[in-house]
């Protein structure tokens, strides 16, 4: 890909003189070839499954298959696809392309060859990744032209009611992009395509036509195709997240990649870029189990900025390997632990609402790190109000939590995948908690009085010493006062010297991060039952 006016001129395979013949040879590893052309190219092969799969179930999806278009036909090898066409047979060979691969089902976008169904007025996950597509893809308003009016979905698919409003379409700048196609091929130059095709790759400035994305015919065609061989997927806050996952086997990624989208409505809503890169991760490692079929994962986050509220700009960048065995089965736990809340709104609809503390770990595993780095110092802004990520949620006015009361159980659960170190830390701190809240209990007893703001009040001064705790030193007075006022702790007399080394050593904001998880993943003797409660009292809050 070139900008305007340097774009290199297209190899001579792709010329085809007006009602000649031609073919255009798109190769993976091509001069050019950028991941989400590499993506691309996967979703033409995929959309060349489906055609095929369309006309004969009979034929084998293997290296070499020959799929026919209208006059003329295109072979997909593992590295390549070639489309070719008979003399006067452009034309038909890229409309019988174009026709089997971008489609419009009930008024919502169906690419068949990622879409395992289209649409059929009844399933939540068409509607979502639609609103996916409007979020990154096709975001500005020219590039998708309405039919009708906005209609609203409700059903109940095993996960809650759900109320989606959706704008039912007519058609979309892809389906429309044939016309350039044919122009640039019958006359052998390059293809300008407006940011629809590839977002991100748009002209920057009227001022500076010069910036304006043009293409090869081959990476024309790679480019739209980027829209069936990527993962779009909505951000809870008008944003937009686009996972690229870049081929390196067109057989088996065409085959598989229906797979990779979500399957539920709630895998519709991650709760961060990092997020909906580990779906898609565990979606390819249970695809994967026989042949990797993807070479690396490209996670993008387009948001609006301050100074242009109306486009969204690549906010995040995240590229992943191949995730660690132990990482995706705490993802595993994170996924069913922590899920969306289902919302509903004053307008009759359902809000996906992610889970924060979902977002926060998610992030942390995606880019290598410790799922709870950062605990300790971690904020949300909310209907711009800060909130801390290390505090529980309340129905008082003065509330600056963002964890969920049934967010707990997910967060003990996590802890117990720490390493053996870490969940002594932790361990030491639990008993350091239980024996002051001992204290208090007698201590009241005795004298009368409220005993739940004592416990509240307990928890807010080990959260202050901790989370305020910005130097090593401070670290270790503040562990060294819990540790002192609350008796005989087992964990630490047996693994002294193991625990201090992680206080004392480089890594004494991680421990920092450890004691804050420890008290809030401290139980007690509370119910599940109440903490729900105020989770209920919170919801309707909003």
């Amino acid at each position: 890909m070139a900008v305007a006016g340097t774009a290199s001129k297209p190899q001579k395979k792709s010329q085809a003189k007006k009602g000649g013949s031609g073919s255009l040879d798109l190769r993976l590893h091509g001069p050019g070839m950028t991941p989400i052309l590499r993506a691309g190219l996967g979703g033409l092969a995929a959309s060349l499954r489906a055609i095929l799969r369309e006309r004969s179930r009979e034929t084998k999806w293997e290296e070499g298959v020959v799929v026919p278009l209208g006059p003329g036909q295109a072979t997909i090898e593992a590295h390549r696809v070639v489309i070719s066409w008979p003399e006067g047979g452009l034309e038909p060979t890229l409309k019988a392309l174009w026709e089997g691969s971008f489609r419009i089902s009930h008024g919502v976008i169906y690419l068949p060859g990622a879409h395992l169904e289209p649409f059929d007025g009844t399933k939540v996950v068409p509607l979502r990744l639609q609103e996916g597509l409007k979020r990154t893809f096709l975001q500005h308003g020219k590039s998708t032209e309405k039919d009708g009016s906005p209609k609203v979905l409700s059903v109940d698919q095993g996960e809650g009611p759900i109320a989606l409003g959706y704008q039912p379409f007519a058609s979309y700048a892809h389906a429309k992009a044939i016309k350039d196609m044919l122009q640039a091929l019958a006359k052998g130059t390059s293809v300008e395509l407006a940011g629809w095709a590839c977002p991100g790759a748009a002209q920057r400035h009227v001022a500076f036509g010069a910036t304006r994305a043009a293409y090869a015919p081959q990476e024309a065609v790679a480019a739209l195709f980027s829209l069936v061989g990527c993962i779009s997927l909505p951000e809870g806050n008008g944003g937009g997240f686009l996972i690229i996952p870049e081929p390196n086997h067109l057989i088996s990624f065409a085959k598989k990649l229906p797979r990779l989208l979500p399957a539920s409505p709630t895998d519709t809503a991650p709760a961060s870029l990092g997020d909906a890169l580990l779906l898609a991760e565990m979606s390819l490692l249970m695809e994967s189990m026989e042949q990797p079929f993807v070479a690396s994962l490209h996670g993008t986050l387009l948001e609006s900025m301050a100074w242009d509220k109306k486009q969204k700009y690549r906010a995040a960048l995240v590229t992943v390997g191949q995730f660690q065995k132990d990482r995706m089965e705490l993802f595993r736990t994170i996924r069913s632990e922590l899920k969306p809340r289902l919302i509903s709104t004053k307008q009759g609809t359902t809000w996906i609402k992610p889970s924060h503390l979902r977002a926060f770990a998610a992030d942390n595993l995606a880019r290598g790190r410790p799922w709870y780095q950062g605990f300790a110092i971690h904020t949300i802004t909310e209907q711009k109000q800060t909130r801390f990520l290390h505090t529980y949620r309340s129905s008082e006015k003065s509330n600056l939590g963002a964890l969920q009361h049934s967010e707990r159980q997910g967060l003990i659960r996590m802890t117990e995948q720490l390493s053996g170190t870490e969940q002594r830390l932790v361990a030491a701190t639990h008993e350091a908690i239980r024996n002051q809240f001992g204290k208090i209990s007698q201590t009241q007893k005795a004298l009368g009085g409220d005993l739940k703001k004592r416990f509240q009040d307990e928890r807010q001064r080990i959260r202050v010493a901790f989370s305020s705790a910005k130097t090593q030193d401070q670290v270790r007075s503040a562990f060294a006062d819990l540790w002192s006022r609350s008796g005989s702790l087992p964990t630490l007399q047996a693994h002294w010297s193991e625990v201090m080394a992680l206080v004392h050593g480089p890594k004494w904001a991680l421990a920092r991060d450890l004691a804050l998880v420890a008290l809030a993943s401290y139980k007690g003797q509370r119910s599940e039952e109440e903490e729900h409660a105020e989770d209920a009292t919170e919801i309707s809050a909003e």
